[in-house]
């Protein structure tokens, strides 16, 4: 790194400096940032959905589409999980098993797991693997994608509901904390 004086706190979390090193993989001079942190995020999840879909340009497309499908839906419903079958029908609505399909080679590169309650056999659930990517891809492809100036974006955030789940204790996102630290790094780039 070119940046020796950084907030080591920034990687205290694994998943984050796995995240950060495999999206900069190659990269020489690295000026580690916050700002650098967010964008490993885009790379990363670039480059999954570039495996996902062997770089098929519509593939990436329909993959894209149906990561912000899922994304909405996790917004929608206040939560960090989903049901294995729901995950598999809103990423790969044309498969009817998990083996083989988008949403298993999304599980094998890691952008999403496996969160089982072993109380519940039959009860699977799928969440992003990191909470701070899951707040980021939320913000980013759901509740900022339609904004386009700063006057839309004045109008969504005084929207009632989002005020609701990002900052009343009580109808609080559980990931309420990574989706407006999300924010805050995305708001500038509008």
């Amino acid at each position: 790194p070119t940046s020796w004086n950084f907030n080591k706190d920034l990687f205290k979390h694994p998943l984050l400096l796995k995240i950060f090193s495999e999206a900069n993989e190659g990269s020489e001079n690295i000026n580690i940032s916050i700002d650098n942190v967010f964008q490993s995020f885009d790379k990363y999840y670039e480059n999954i959905i570039k495996k996902v879909t062997e770089n098929d340009s519509l593939s990436k497309r329909n993959i894209n589409s149906r990561i912000s499908q899922l994304c909405g839906k996790l917004w929608t419903n206040s939560s960090r999980d989903i049901d294995i079958v729901d995950f598999v029908s809103i990423i790969d609505p044309q498969s009817e098993k998990l083996s083989g399909s988008f949403a298993d080679k999304i599980l094998d590169e890691g952008l999403c797991l496996f969160q089982r309650n072993l109380d519940e056999v039959e009860n699977e659930k799928i969440q992003f693997a990191y909470d701070l990517v899951a707040g980021y891809l939320i913000a980013s492809k759901v509740l900022l994608a339609e904004v386009k100036t700063a006057d839309e974006l004045v109008k969504y955030l005084s929207n009632n509901d989002l005020k609701n789940k990002l900052f009343d204790e009580d109808l609080a996102h559980p990931l309420a904390e990574d989706i407006m630290i999300s924010l805050l790094y995305l708001l500038p780039t509008k």
